[in-house]
């Protein structure tokens, strides 16, 4: 039978950082812990005294996996998690998927073998795959039920928590918006085709076109990583191949500042020859020049739902899980109207 010793060897660290890991006594950095449970899974320590100890008390740790920190959308919905469970005297695991999915699992894994009560996910799951990754969110491990609550992807299983953002009305509202100024000509800046995100953009996009009597084109439709430097490159890309779109709908206000800058660079005024709008409602997007049209997205409150929802379903073998659908709100800038008032946000960052 493996003992902490034992698992100290196979991670390469001391017994006091296995013990940390554990217990949640003191921080320890990313990849020691990475290492750590991967050496309890590995030597199945967790199905031994780890396992027997959970059933004695739960451990007041949750998880945490997000696509990217990096991404600014991001710190809003962490800090929502953490004021809604640190008020239950809650800790949290933080993991960084970078969008790949590969990573996802071997976070998820680690975690529903560890010590964690419960898991928040905001994950890059391929549409194709989101069925079957179900049956891995709300499946056992040791006989122990890990609740999991997801974010923005549209899971569907009685036993999960979700939390949506409604994109394809979003989408549409925002598009409906660029065609009521005269545009017909819209570019579209989405981020990778695998992201649900990504058909419920289109979807959207052509709804508006649609009920306008208008006809969509897939030439429209450039692609980015969600990053700044992405929506950058793409326009750039586009402008030089002789687009002339009079409006760009962007999935996100980094893309789509990126864009500016490309449309600036390109000598084109904004909005006069190009007008823009974004998503996520970023404080950036007030202090750029021109402040970007953007739909703002709730992103505290879908953090802070998220974690009172898990705190919900802590404790409550096989409960059926709430599912929340959360509304953008269009918020008009100079970006699309040069009439638009001066709102720069210099509070909350």
């Amino acid at each position: 039978m493996a003992n902490i010793i034992d698992v100290a060897k196979r991670a390469g660290v001391s017994i006091s950082t296995v013990s940390n890991v554990i217990n949640g006594t003191k921080y320890v950095g990313d990849d020691l812990t990475i290492k750590v449970k991967r050496a309890i899974e590995e030597l199945g320590y967790q199905a031994n005294e780890v396992a027997a100890s959970m059933k004695r008390r739960t451990t007041n740790n949750i998880g945490v996996i997000l696509p990217n920190i990096g991404m600014v959308f991001f710190p809003g919905v962490l800090k929502g998690i953490e004021d809604a469970t640190k008020e239950k005297g809650y800790r949290l695991f933080y993991f960084s998927t970078d969008y790949d999915f590969d990573k996802e699992k071997e976070y998820l894994g680690l975690l529903k073998t560890s010590w964690v009560d419960g898991i928040i996910l905001d994950s890059c799951c391929p549409t194709e795959q989101i069925p079957e990754y179900q049956k891995a969110l709300v499946g056992n491990v040791s006989d122990k039920f890990v609740p999991v609550v997801t974010l923005e992807a549209p899971f569907t299983d009685k036993e999960l928590g979700t939390i949506t953002l409604n994109e394809t009305d979003f989408t549409e509202k925002a598009i409906d918006y660029l065609i009521s100024l005269g545009h017909r000509d819209i570019g579209l800046m989405l981020g990778p085709e695998h992201i649900p995100m990504h058909e419920n953009n289109i979807e959207g996009y052509k709804r508006a076109f649609s009920k306008n009597g208008l006809k969509t084109w897939e030439e429209n439709i450039m692609h980015g990583t969600y990053f700044a430097e992405s929506g950058y490159e793409a326009v750039k890309e586009a402008l030089a191949k002789g687009k002339k779109w009079t409006a760009i709908f962007s999935a996100n206000d980094q893309m789509a500042i990126g864009a500016i800058k490309a449309i600036k660079e390109a000598g084109l005024s904004i909005p006069e020859d190009i007008s823009i709008i974004g998503v996520d409602g970023i404080y950036v997007t007030t202090l750029i020049e021109p402040a970007l049209t953007t739909v703002e997205l709730p992103r505290y409150e879908m953090g802070y739902r998220a974690g009172q929802m898990i705190l919900e379903m802590i404790g409550k073998p096989r409960c059926e899980g709430k599912h929340v659908s959360m509304d953008g709100k269009l918020i008009i800038r100079k970006s699309t109207n040069p009439a638009a008032e001066e709102n720069w946000v210099l509070t909350g960052w």
